[in-house]
């Protein structure tokens, strides 16, 4: 059986590695991790066979270290990135790149400009590249492949949650997930309305926890804007969609393609509003909740113009409608399909 090596092997924040690797099982793949131990004991010689792949994801981000909201350079992760490039220049498995990011989140200056390079580096090794917004798959010569719905992950059966009953006669805005500057969730509280809900939940460094508070507290939101901090379940993430007459990303989209929350809601929630990038451009035609914005300016005109007026959840089968739309574009299946043909294409190896 052909082996798929996988970088990185585990993440404990975030489901999509696990379904990567489980899309590599359905595309007929024995899945193996792929790190510094597999290689220095011998586990993963595979990687010198042709007809076996190395999948690598974020290796861009291995330099970097996390000691507050802003990443710096770490000498241990810089040698371990060196450590991976000079494995990829002399194995003969095929080695599949995906790009989810134009730098790396939260960079600024010679950091983030030395992120791109990275980046950069790393695609002209690859022998594929993978993309998850098909507007990209030109300008960085790679083949699209959907980013796989998280409640539609072809094993656990789960199906598109039901609306939560109302509490308030007011819409219900949120903004869920991984609570980082680059969402740019510290901007939108400065202008965002007083007196309209909105819900924020997810991990947040204490740094940025502490700026969020500080600005909720001096435009004086609360209560009608709750901030929690703190790792979210499925359970809880989902409980928390389903709560939700909108869902804001208010990601600025200079540093990455698109947005894990996106394939969190889409299907199970009424409507996302998100800030225009190509992806959403490309998205919302393709889905009619999906809808983009141009600016904080114009998210916020279109937040007072729903405050007062409950979103309309639309009928079961509407709700149902929009679900097998994104299974048509995302769901597991479709995914299969997707990732099979690419990995049985012959490879551009090198030699």
């Amino acid at each position: 059986m052909r082996i798929a090596f996988v970088s990185p092997f585990t993440n404990t924040t975030n489901r999509y590695i696990d379904m990567q690797k489980q899309l590599l099982s359905d595309c007929g793949f024995d899945v193996k991790p792929l790190n510094v131990k597999s290689v220095l004991t011998g586990r993963a010689w595979g990687i010198f066979k042709r007809d076996n792949v190395m999948a690598f994801h974020w290796l861009e981000t291995r330099p970097y270290v996390w000691r507050g909201a802003n990443p710096s350079l770490s000498l241990k992760g810089s040698v371990e990135f060196l450590f991976y490039v000079v494995l990829i220049a002399i194995a003969r498995a095929r080695v599949v790149y995906f790009v989810h990011d134009h730098a790396v989140h939260d960079t600024t200056g010679w950091r983030k400009k030395l992120s791109v390079q990275l980046i950069k580096l790393l695609r002209a090794l690859a022998d594929t590249r993978v993309v998850h917004d098909p507007s990209f798959a030109g300008t960085y010569q790679a083949t699209y492949l959907p980013h796989p719905l998280y409640w539609d992950d072809g094993h656990t059966n789960t199906k598109p949650m039901p609306a939560a009953a109302r509490g308030s006669e007011q819409t219900q805005f949120g903004m869920l997930g991984a609570v980082r500057p680059y969402k740019n969730i510290h901007r939108i509280l400065e202008i965002w309305p007083q007196g309209v809900r909105l819900m924020i939940r997810g991990r947040a460094t204490d740094d940025y926890a502490a700026q969020l508070n500080e600005v909720i507290a001096r435009r004086q939101l609360a209560p009608h804007v709750a901030f929690q901090s703190g790792y979210m379940s499925d359970e809880d993430f989902a409980a928390s969609l389903a709560a939700l007459d909108v869902l804001i990303l208010a990601h600025i989209s200079d540093s990455m393609l698109v947005s894990g929350a996106f394939f969190e809601a889409i299907g199970r929630v009424s409507a996302i509003w998100a800030r225009q990038s190509p992806f959403i451009k490309w998205a919302a035609s393709q889905l009619p909740n999906a809808l983009p914005f141009k600016d904080d300016a114009e998210l916020v005109e279109r937040v007072v113009g729903l405050k007062s007026i409950p979103a309309n959840r639309g009928t079961a089968e509407a709700q149902a409608d929009k679900a097998l739309a994104a299974i048509r574009l995302f769901g597991w299946k479709e995914c299969v399909r997707s990732y099979s043909a690419m990995l049985n294409n012959p490879s551009p190896k090198k030699n």
